[in-house]
């Protein structure tokens, strides 16, 4: 575990109290928090080297997971999950959790990552990741008055739920101020075989483009992987008063003919709204929080009736 540089003692005390003292971790190895200059720029780490020991954040969103070096790398190799905590009382890391500041966001199976050889060698979730670096954000903020987070990484090798007992966990501390928010949207394009109008476990449809334009400026086309998913993260900003409005829309292939998809409002979190109209989604985004909208689906079916 790092040094905690200016965080106090007590803190230090409450963290270990946190873990148990003498308890025995079954994720091994080095897992820690750091900061991605590559990414965001320099200055974000307020406290060590960078890319050793940064344990002193000046945001939220700067705060990426390291799973390595390979040569004290985690183990064992396999399935992992991450999640941020907030300390104090026995720590939880499965979604649900009291204390658990990710699943305010998305499930664990969105932080999911893979290990090999000791380090992150591979994530496919709508965090921001460059191999084997995964950022963290977003997360809840702590009640900490220190501002202190707890990065837990568990192990997937025996299943989900996971005894806490058997994760590793690191602390940090992001200095109060104003963080910047972003928004993420996602969704499915998928054969609607049962011509309802609602996705209900077809198959997803790869290599299809999804189009989105917002009022801010944003624009981007994002083509569906092989299970037919999409994602999207909005650039990070600095909070402002108002709302961003964004419409979603798939660009349409010969030889197929939308079927639509109804709209449940509780895709949406962090004050987001989204309506659908004429196979376009409008999603309004207020500017001043982290918000998600999941479930932006789009069913067509073959025109023809050939096989695809």
């Amino acid at each position: 575990m790092k040094r905690l540089g200016r965080i106090s003692f007590g803190l230090m005390v409450a963290f270990l109290f946190l873990l148990g003292a003498g308890a025995v971790l079954a994720v091994s190895g080095a897992g820690y928090t750091t900061v991605n200059e590559a990414v965001d720029g320099p200055n974000h780490c307020q406290n060590g080297s960078p890319n050793i020991n940064c344990n002193i954040y000046d945001g939220k969103e700067f705060v990426w997971l390291n799973g390595g070096p390979a040569a004290n790398g985690l183990g064992p190799d396999g399935r992992y999950f991450f999640a941020v905590l907030e300390p104090g009382g026995q720590p939880n890391p499965n979604d649900g959790g009291a204390k658990n500041l990710s699943d305010d966001f998305d499930a664990f199976t969105n932080r999911t990552f893979t290990v090999t050889n000791g380090e992150v060698s591979a994530y496919g979730g709508t965090h921001d990741a460059t191999i084997p670096l995964i950022r963290l954000f977003p997360y809840a903020d702590t009640s900490n008055p220190g501002g202190v987070y707890i990065l837990a990484i568990c192990s997937l090798a025996n299943g989900y739920p996971v005894d806490p007992r058997a994760c590793k966990y690191d602390a940090f501390k992001v200095k109060k101020g104003v963080g910047k928010v972003q928004a993420f949207l996602s969704g499915k394009k998928y054969e609607d075989a049962h011509t309802l109008g609602q996705f209900d476990g077809e198959n997803g449809l790869a290599g299809w483009q999804i189009r989105i334009q917002c009022t801010d400026g944003t624009s981007a086309t994002i083509t569906t992987n092989a299970n037919g998913d999409w994602s999207f993260a909005t650039p990070l900003r600095f909070p402002t008063a108002g709302t961003t409005t964004c419409t979603v829309s798939e660009v349409q292939q010969p030889d197929w003919l939308q079927t639509g998809n109804t709209v449940d409002q509780s895709i949406a979190t962090g004050g987001a709204v989204v309506s659908l109209s004429n196979f376009v989604y409008t999603v309004v985004l207020p500017n001043d929080r982290v918000s998600t909208v999941d479930g932006l689906y789009f069913g067509n079916v073959c025109r023809f009736n050939v096989n695809h």
